[in-house]
């Protein structure tokens, strides 16, 4: 049975919506498999809006539960059906909100003033998602998730869940304290991400730009640079970089006037009969993992399209972690995957350097540069 808390307020404007939130979030950063739902919704059938905590909920975190029961429906349904029928619709609908969940955070009504249900207080706009995502957050850092779990009567399972991973990368990125340089210092998602990674301590940011540009940017994004964030003007010190590149790869190749070159066909696909050949590779070298391939998507990720395509295979339908033949496939999917199913994505990682260095996609988001500026941070520590 599943362990549930259920949030009950003492009264009005108390933050209820906040604190069942901030909870989710509390309990998904250490890595247990929450879930949350909202029987009774608190809204009337003239409020054009939609009901804000699992809105907001949907929004934010990587859950879908199901919509809660208008008050006219469930009025109805007792009058007409009884309270046991809606106590059926409400077992079922919690039941397919938290289908894989191992501890629910069940929000309640506010207190009714005799029959009629009072309207939650529209603080917070429901198109205001970084407001709310503060707020969530700042609930999450407050509560005391040990002593809740603690009190759960059900040993829970836990796992590490994309919030509980993100939470680990960054509070490892605080403690290495390094400084991370940031090519594009005028793209405005790059100065924004600078300044949250100042903000939350997450490193030392230094922004490559022309000065007065950056602070341009800045204000354009009504955004402060705090005096953490260093600015540095490529003008003022390319000379000095120059003549040291050449002489550590004239050897390689490069020449004054060329300061790279193209990798050729290197990133055009790769057949089956070369994945064999590198899945056989991997699997002599670490017999200790279980490696298969090739393998697609579905057979690797579905226990039920597994057992058809690859019933004699030990990882397929249970993969957890993909390994594409090709930098076009690798970036199809995972753009897909980000986009679709609203997921952080960190990186590109690059390998193989003496000192870490990471690229970005052109479209990442502000969020996405801000993980791969902790995983960098990260990554300079090893």
């Amino acid at each position: 049975m599943k362990q549930t808390f259920f949030l009950a307020p003492a009264g009005t404007h108390v933050g209820l919506t906040t604190v069942a939130l901030g909870l989710v979030k509390a309990m998904d950063r250490k890595g247990i498999r929450v879930a949350f739902f909202k029987p009774i919704t608190q809204t009337t059938e003239d409020d054009c809006t939609p009901e804000r905590s699992t809105h907001f909920i949907r929004a934010t975190m990587a859950l879908q539960p199901a919509d809660p029961i208008p008050p006219s429906a469930a009025t109805k349904t007792i009058s007409e059906r009884g309270l046991d029928e809606l106590m059926r619709q409400v077992i079922a609908a919690y039941g397919a909100s938290t289908a894989s969940a191992d501890l629910v955070v069940v929000e309640g009504l506010l207190p009714a003033m005799g029959d009629a249900y009072l309207e939650l207080s529209p603080a917070v706009p429901a198109d205001d998602l970084q407001r709310i995502g503060y707020a969530i957050d700042h609930v999450a850092q407050t509560l005391d998730v040990d002593w809740l779990i603690s009190q759960s009567k059900k040993e829970l399972a836990f796992r590490l869940s994309p919030a509980a991973f993100l939470h680990q990368l960054t509070e490892k990125a605080r403690t290495a304290k390094k400084r991370i340089v940031l090519p594009e210092g005028t793209e405005p998602r790059t100065v924004k991400a600078a300044v949250i990674c100042a903000r939350r301590e997450i490193a030392r940011c230094v922004l490559l730009g022309d000065p007065a540009e950056i602070r341009e940017v800045a204000l354009s994004q009504d955004v402060e640079l705090p005096d953490n964030v260093e600015i540095l003007d490529p003008a003022n010190v390319r000379p000095q970089y120059v003549c040291p590149l050449f002489e550590a790869r004239k050897q390689k190749g490069l020449s004054m006037e060329m300061a790279a070159s193209s990798t050729g066909e290197s990133g055009s696909g790769a057949g089956v009969d070369k994945v064999r050949a590198a899945t056989k590779l991997a699997q002599e070298r670490r017999p200790d993992l279980a490696i298969d391939g090739p393998l697609q998507y579905d057979a690797a990720s579905i226990p039920d399209v597994a057992k058809t395509k690859a019933p004699n295979s030990a990882v397929a339908g249970a993969a957890t972690v993909f390994i594409f033949p090709d930098l076009n496939t690798g970036n199809t999917t995972y753009k897909a995957v980000q986009r679709s199913a609203k997921v952080i994505s960190v990186g590109p990682m690059l390998q193989g350097l003496k000192r870490p260095v990471n690229d970005l996609s052109r479209g990442a988001l502000v969020d996405d540069i801000v993980y791969t500026i902790a995983l960098t941070a990260v990554q300079a520590t090893q």
